[in-house]
């Protein structure tokens, strides 16, 4: 009887160890999403090194999060850097289970930063135009003139410039109907007209 009941608390301290312990062994990596902000694709930076361009997963060491060491940076050019300084946030229902099942649990979770999540858990972006930028572009365009888009869901699309502001200009241009469209409108294109920052244009050569 006693050596079963051994066995049984052997089994069950096991199991709780496990459990306990599960932050441990989910890695010491974390993500964190940035999303795709002002302007689109920019650059992500971690600690200094690039990730790639927006949207993108950033892969954060939970030892880095321990010592608040963990900053993410968007840069594009033409537009001034953005950073973000993660903090760290407790992962409660670990923190609980831990103190609940099996206590010895957070002291290792602690020690190895896993019992922490980063803050925020995602970031969205917004680029401000360096100074002077807008004044250098607003010379280089002229009203007549031929342009194409250089980002978004437009790039490479060819216009004309039909106004021009400090710091944007309203394009017309051509574009090529879909299906549904060409359903609906009986018509193989559809003329457009919608401004656009200047530092988001290219001259025609």
């Amino acid at each position: 009887m006693i050596k079963k009941l051994t066995l049984v608390s052997i089994i069950a301290l096991s199991v709780i160890m496990l459990q306990s312990c599960a932050t441990v062994f989910s890695g010491q990596k974390t993500n964190v999403r940035v999303k795709n902000g002002t302007p689109e694709n920019a650059n992500v930076y971690y600690n200094g090194s690039l990730v790639g361009q927006a949207p993108v997963s950033v892969k954060i060491s939970k030892n880095g999060l321990k010592s608040g060491n963990v900053k993410i940076q968007v840069k594009k050019e033409g537009y001034n850097t953005q950073e973000v300084v993660l903090t760290r946030k407790l992962k409660m229902g670990a923190f609980v289970g831990d103190i609940i099942i099996f206590p010895v649990g957070h002291i290792v979770d602690f020690v190895t930063g896993a019992i922490y999540k980063p803050h925020p858990g995602s970031v969205k972006y917004s680029l401000t135009v360096k100074d002077g930028t807008n004044n250098r572009l607003s010379k280089k365009y002229k009203v007549g003139e031929k342009v194409m888009f250089t980002y978004d869901k437009y790039e490479n699309q060819e216009g004309t410039i039909k106004a021009l502001y400090p710091d944007r200009a309203l394009i017309k241009f051509t574009r090529k109907n879909n299906a549904l469209q060409k359903k609906t409108k009986k018509e193989e294109y559809t003329e457009m007209e919608i401004e656009v920052p200047l530092i988001n244009l290219a001259n025609l050569k």
